[in-house]
């Protein structure tokens, strides 16, 4: 009888050990869910703080590239086509055209460029009506945009009869400096040399004739 009870309590002791380890497992099991689980919540956190500033960061650098593009107009070389009475000359820098004291209107175009030739007619409808107050130039930008050679943009200005002064670059730096990622592009300056705005894509007569008003407006050139 000694015996028997000798080995009930060893195996009390053993079913004691096995309970407790089990319940440490338990424990240690529940510990590691309750850490992974701060860590999972401390990293959503974290890259929800990144992502908001990193947002910040961008709307702030949009903005102040906006304002400056308010305020300054890139300058650039080009030949001219034609217009060289209006424009004064047939090598030029973009800044001797803004020096001339009138409102001026940048068009990026290019010969193979289906939006440009719709809108140029149009363009050039303002032009006879508003030439004497405002100046358009038009820039061939087409071989730096997979758009055509010059000679395409000639052929195009002969088709559609156009007459308003245009010319070709001599490299992509307008492309780059005045952010052209459609074509075509325009860009409105008023008669101080600062940008009045920026139009991507396609721009139809009526349009075009009310930003023309506006900058001549803004200018006092009117």
């Amino acid at each position: 009888m000694p015996k028997k009870r000798q080995r009930n309590r060893s195996g009390s002791r053993e079913h004691g050990q096995e309970a407790a380890g089990t319940a440490t497992v338990r424990q240690r099991s529940r510990a590691q869910r309750r850490r992974s689980a701060g860590r999972s919540r401390f990293n959503r956190s974290t890259l929800m703080t990144w992502g908001i500033v990193v947002l910040v960061v961008g709307v702030i650098v949009a903005l102040v590239a906006s304002e400056l593009s308010k305020s300054f107009a890139s300058d650039f070389e080009f030949v001219v086509y034609q217009g060289e009475d209006v424009l004064g000359g047939s090598e030029l820098s973009f800044s001797e055209v803004l020096g001339q004291g009138k409102p001026v209107v940048l068009n990026f175009w290019a010969g193979l460029c289906p939006p440009c030739r719709a809108e140029m007619p149009g363009f050039q409808a303002v032009h006879e009506q508003y030439g004497e107050e405002f100046i358009l130039l038009g820039l061939d930008v087409g071989p730096f945009m997979n758009l055509g050679s010059n000679q395409s943009a000639r052929d195009l200005l002969r088709e559609l009869g156009i007459t308003y002064p245009t010319a070709r670059a001599l490299d992509r730096g307008p492309v780059v400096q005045y952010g052209v990622v459609a074509m075509p592009t325009t860009v409105f300056f008023t008669a101080d040399g600062k940008v009045q705005r920026s139009h991507q894509g396609l721009l139809d007569e009526s349009r075009m004739r009310s930003f023309v008003q506006e900058i001549i407006r803004e200018s006092g050139t009117a």
